[in-house]
């Protein structure tokens, strides 16, 4: 074998080693300086917690909303099929002690203004806002459906997601 021989094998050896590498870190480099960088916020004063009412007819009844700010304001491209999901929980015990609530389901929150749109796109330097829940008047009937809940605990519920 001649050195053209070996100048062939490691020219093809580097060649394949930066084949392989060289896509992880043209990714790994567009993740670090070109991605979404998401914020959220959330202040107990408006517009994060907020006084409403429920007009009607012949009825105006108090409504608190509670929501949480979605920011995109360092981010150089645009977050695409952001969703916001509840995965937990927690309930004070009688000691006073935070503790995961168990018998909690996941609940997929909604963008705030946005009817039935479960995905949403944030464009860079823009702010939305995401509902997590409001405490309605006891008078007014939740749109919300229940199953396998009494009707007395139908009326002790007071925050509805």
């Amino acid at each position: 074998m001649g050195i053209s021989d070996w100048v062939l094998i490691f020219s093809t050896l580097i060649l394949g080693v930066m084949a392989l590498l060289v896509p992880y870190v043209i990714e790994r480099w567009k993740y670090r300086f070109y991605s979404a960088k998401l914020a959220f916020e959330f202040l107990h004063k408006p517009p994060y917690c907020h006084k409403t009412e429920f007009r009607g007819p012949n009825f105006h009844l108090p409504v608190y909303y509670f929501r949480f700010k979605v920011s995109n304001d360092e981010g150089r491209v645009q977050a695409e099929q952001c969703e916001a999901v509840l995965e937990k929980i927690w309930r004070e015990d009688t000691n006073g002690k935070l503790r995961v609530y168990k018998g909690f389901s996941p609940v997929f929150l909604k963008w705030s203004g946005i009817e039935g749109q479960q995905y949403f796109t944030i464009q860079p330097g823009r702010s939305v806002f995401c509902d997590i829940g409001r405490i309605q008047h006891p008078d007014r009937e939740p749109p919300s459906s229940y199953k396998d809940i009494t009707e007395g605990q139908k009326k002790m519920n007071k925050f509805f997601f």
